[in-house]
């Protein structure tokens, strides 16, 4: 009797056992998945949350934090190529503004970044050329530091070559093509020495000093060579417009 007892209970209890264990799993599943995001948000708060604990910070510069409030949320801006129309209109204000003047010095920023001291009756003025691959242009701009932070051999052929001589026009040679020529000569009316090229032309950007006489190129910022290009630029040979 007891034997038949025992084996109608049996499955009984196991079948609850096994029943409760199951809820008892999927109730603290649940129950962990609510408040996993709450746990998230106590361990990481939220940007907008960090600016405002820093203001209430005793020792926080309030325009060191909008800085960088800026910086998070405004996209970041793309570089824009400059156009054959702005390229115009640039020569025209440069036209205006720098010739003539009178080359005092020549400093280069980094790989794709020259600066040309131009004496004016107003003062100095920096010419910004530029010939990197995505913001070629040239523009007036801000005075360089005191010292080159590496030595670069252009500047420096652009310095021995230039200063001294007097910058007498800026213009585009060539209708709707982005190249702007600038002659040097030691006077205005006076027969060039020099013409300094700057080639917008993106990823072909380039600035050449090209000699009058001879119309070779006496330095170049970006040579070529005739194995990596049907254009070739390189010091000695003749200069071409593209």
């Amino acid at each position: 009797m007891n034997r038949c007892v025992l084996a109608l209970v049996y499955p009984l209890v196991l079948l609850l056992f096994l029943f409760f264990r199951r809820h008892h799993a999927s109730s603290r599943g649940a129950s962990f998945i609510k408040t996993a995001p709450c746990i998230a948000r106590e361990r990481a708060p939220r940007l907008e949350e960090a600016p405002r604990a820093a203001l209430q910070a005793p020792d926080t510069d309030v325009s060191s934090v909008s800085s960088a409030l800026k910086a998070l949320y405004q996209p970041k801006a793309k570089k824009q190529t400059v156009d054959f129309t702005t390229l115009l209109l640039s020569c025209r204000e440069l036209n205006a503004s720098l010739v003539p003047s009178s080359v005092s010095s020549a400093f280069q920023l980094d790989d794709s970044n020259l600066l040309l001291g131009l004496t004016t009756l107003s003062g100095t003025r920096w010419l910004h050329l530029c010939w990197d691959a995505k913001a070629a242009r040239l523009a007036l701009g801000e005075n360089p530091p005191k010292k080159e932070i590496l030595p670069f051999s252009f500047s420096h052929n652009i310095r021995l070559a230039l200063k001294g001589l007097t910058l007498t026009a800026i213009s585009l040679p060539q209708p709707f093509n982005r190249i702007v020529e600038m002659t040097f000569a030691p006077r205005l009316g006076r027969d060039p020495f020099f013409k300094l090229f700057v080639e917008v032309q993106g990823p072909r950007s380039n600035v050449i000093l090209v000699s009058a006489d001879t119309n070779s190129i006496a330095a170049c910022a970006y040579q070529v060579g005739a194995s990596r290009s049907v254009r070739p630029l390189q010091t000695g040979q003749l200069y071409q417009l593209p």
